[in-house]
């Protein structure tokens, strides 16, 4: 693996990885007491 300093080319693809990450935990909530807002991507800033 190999560590790189971050740029803002990456922005889109760490908000995916985001969503992906949030999605994933939303289908394991047994519970159902996640929940994944439609502007859950929009609403990441860095």
């Amino acid at each position: 693996m190999k560590i790189i300093e971050y740029e803002d080319k990456y922005l889109e693809d760490i908000k995916d990885l985001l969503v992906e990450l949030e999605e994933y935990i939303v289908s394991i909530d047994k519970d159902n007491l996640d929940q994944l807002h439609p502007a859950y991507r929009i609403k990441w800033q860095f």
